[in-house]
């Protein structure tokens, strides 16, 4: 072919704007960690990983790499520090 005829096709512009990341509600919280077995070791991890994320926004890479060290208890205040980074007090 001498030219590449899907050139001439003029396609629709996608724009995107700048939204919000999607949250759950505390009543959607409350119900996924009611789902959560207390009884099983697993299901315990998971429920500390899944609140980590929820309440300090982290992204999972980060909630994973965090160590005992990286929870500050500072009497009425807690933080986590991962990456040098304040993520939320709780």
């Amino acid at each position: 072919m001498k030219s590449n005829p899907a050139r001439e096709v003029k396609s629709q512009t996608v724009r995107r704007g700048e939204g919000k990341t999607p949250a759950l509600d505390p009543l959607q919280m409350r119900q996924q960690f009611e789902r959560f077995d207390p009884s099983k070791l697993l299901d315990l991890r998971d429920r500390a990983l899944i609140g980590v994320m929820a309440y300090t926004f982290s992204r999972v890479s980060a909630a994973c790499r965090l160590t005992r060290a990286d929870y500050i208890d500072l009497g009425r205040n807690t933080f986590f520090a991962a990456q040098r980074k304040r993520l939320c007090a709780m």
